[in-house]
């Protein structure tokens, strides 16, 4: 066993760091350190993992407060820039995560793992798409078969109406990952934007077929299958989406509407109520049976 010599804490002999304050321990092998920089190394591991351990625990202040610590002393090492990042985020510090990973990246323009942070925070809550394409763009030079960002970088591309293009980014995520759902599922809504329904369907259908649980894939399928004046095929979609997620408001009323327009009048009616007790707001039965709806 190893005594953490800050908090006294007993540690196996096999644990690099306590784990109760994330101490570096004192091996009992002995470690020859033949410069400054590998003493830095061991220094600065250390008050990584005191910040790892403070923000597994929810103590996202003390993380924050080890690595600025830290950073003061080693500016120029791009990961502690990363790491304090990453904290910011989970702490819903949007604007200084964005700064630690833009530092990590001025220190380290390869480093992957913040490119795809940071364009996953512009893609996703800052939606400023044009970003976000410039930084992914940047990491699928550096990880050219990495699905996830391929599919990141599709959805960038289809919210700036650049449809073909992100198009290619699915379909290489497909390619790449064969039983991926959501570039399945993104694909398919690229395609409905482009109203190529008939592939837009088959894209849905083939998501679904790997996870039937899709509310979302249920929903845009059923979207689809009224485009082309399917209705009767669209309120089966809709009601699937629904049992999967009861919550699913938009789901009832575009089973609302479409139930009137098979002159189902009773179901409309009782769909449209099922939405009010989700969403008051959205007035009454009539209010939503004469909605155009919003495609989700």
């Amino acid at each position: 066993m190893q005594v953490c010599e800050y908090c006294k804490t007993e540690n196996e002999d096999d644990h690099k760091y306590c784990k109760e304050c994330g101490n570096r321990l004192l091996s009992l092998v002995t470690v020859e350190i033949e410069n400054l920089d590998d003493a830095e190394k061991l220094d600065i591991e250390s008050m990584k993992g005191k910040a790892f351990i403070y923000s597994t625990r929810g103590q996202h202040e003390k993380a924050v407060e080890e690595l600025v610590r830290t950073i003061r002393h080693y500016p120029h090492v791009p990961e502690l820039h990363y790491q304090l990042g990453n904290i910011y985020y989970k702490n819903m510090q949007v604007e200084s995560a964005i700064n630690e990973y833009e530092r990590c990246i001025s220190l380290d323009a390869d480093h992957f793992k913040a490119l795809l942070a940071l364009g996953n925070i512009y893609g996703g809550d800052v939606r400023n798409h044009d970003m976000a394409i410039r930084i992914y763009s940047r990491a699928v030079e550096l990880k050219p078969d990495y699905p996830d960002l391929r599919n990141n970088l599709g959805n960038a591309l289809r919210f700036s109406g650049r449809f073909a293009e992100a198009a290619e980014q699915f379909k290489k995520a497909i390619e790449l990952n064969p039983n991926y759902a959501r570039a399945m599922f993104n694909l398919g809504k690229t395609y409905y934007a482009m109203k190529d329904l008939k592939n837009a369907e088959a894209l849905y259908r083939n998501a679904i077929e790997i996870d039937r649980n899709h509310p979302r894939a249920h929903m845009t399928l059923g979207l689809t299958l009224l485009a082309e004046g399917r209705g009767g095929e669209a309120a089966d979609e809709f009601r699937t989406a629904i049992e999967l997620d009861p919550s699913y408001v938009q789901a009832y009323g575009f089973l609302a509407r479409t139930l009137k327009k098979l002159d189902r009048d009773a179901e409309a009616e009782e769909a449209a109520r099922e939405a009010l007790k989700i969403q008051p707001a959205l007035g009454s039965v009539e209010d939503i049976l004469n909605s155009t709806g919003d495609d989700d």
